[in-house]
């Protein structure tokens, strides 16, 4: 599954740098209000300065968002611990519940 958004984009080709998220990724979760979930990180090749996360665990980390770092603090404090909040929160999977939900009534109607 962690690749179900890499077709669109593709992964980002420097191995050094996706280590790098990844380490950071493990030490983060350690102390995420959601430590037994096993989080997923991948730079992906776009200039677009975006990142997201999807249920699961999963975030993607644009290469246009890791060119707008001035270091690691930013990376992690703005971006990675955010999107790691998502994930905590269940904010996507309450949002397609809610899709789904809207869905299924106006199709009642």
């Amino acid at each position: 599954m962690i690749l179900r958004f890499l077709p669109l984009f593709g992964e980002y080709a420097d191995l050094d740098l996706q280590a790098f998220v990844q380490q950071k990724e493990r030490r983060w979760a350690k102390i995420s209000h959601r430590p037994a979930l096993e989080y997923h990180v991948k730079v992906v090749d776009s200039p677009v300065v975006n990142a997201f996360a999807i249920p699961g665990g999963y975030i993607y980390l644009t290469r246009g968002i890791m060119a707008q770092f001035n270091n690691e603090a930013e990376m992690m404090g703005n971006v990675l611990a955010h999107e790691m909040g998502h994930i905590a929160a269940r904010h996507s999977v309450s949002q397609q519940s809610k899709q789904q939900l809207g869905t299924l009534l106006l199709i009642a109607a």
